[in-house]
């Protein structure tokens, strides 16, 4: 067993035997070259966000370690259990194959826009399959809707002054907060 290669290199490999007169004719390994490799470290930065009704746009980045071997394809898997019970079936997987292409949009049935979505990815190197990465933000309904009322507390700090703390709305979408002041 050859020990402490660099994964990801090509090595030729070869073998002589030696008797008593010296060494024979070298034998080439097959096949030539070889290249030790490993599974992939899993995508990086998955995320899953709604588009529309119907779309939910999901993307990541390339693993901080492909292995010792480009990454050919990706698998994107979703379901509407976190046990992710459906993905062998068809609706519910997708390979995304193409250099540089790390996004794929899942069509969601419109009588089903609002059951929330479960989304992971994993790629593969030629060689073996990464380990799964869960989309932030997983799980995700397609449908946009509007932000929950966030929790408010008004604070008098002053003849002139309040103080306002509020808790981040429950969709995860929020861009900004808008504040209104009424006077009674």
């Amino acid at each position: 067993t050859l020990q402490d290669l660099s994964k990801g290199t090509s090595l030729f490999v070869s073998v002589r035997a030696k008797n008593s007169q010296g060494y024979g004719a070298a034998q080439l390994a097959s096949p030539a070259p070889i290249s030790p490799k490993t599974a992939p470290n899993a995508p990086q930065n998955v995320e899953a966000v709604p588009l529309s009704a119907t779309k939910i746009l999901v993307r990541w980045e390339e693993p901080d370690d492909d292995g010792g071997s480009d990454i050919v394809k990706y698998r994107v898997e979703w379901d509407l259990s976190d046990a992710y019970n459906n993905v062998s079936s068809p609706g519910f997987h997708a390979f995304v194959i193409g250099e540089g292409r790390k996004e794929h949009i899942i069509m969601v049935d419109e009588d089903s826009v609002l059951m929330p979505r479960h989304v992971r990815v994993s790629c593969y190197n030629g060689y073996a399959w990464s380990s799964l990465a869960e989309a932030l933000g997983s799980p995700v309904r397609a449908a946009l809707q509007l932000p929950a009322k966030p929790g408010l507390d008004a604070t008098v700090t002053s003849g002139t002054g309040a103080m306002l703390t509020w808790s981040k709305a429950t969709w995860d979408t929020v861009g900004s907060y808008l504040i209104e002041v009424y006077e009674v």
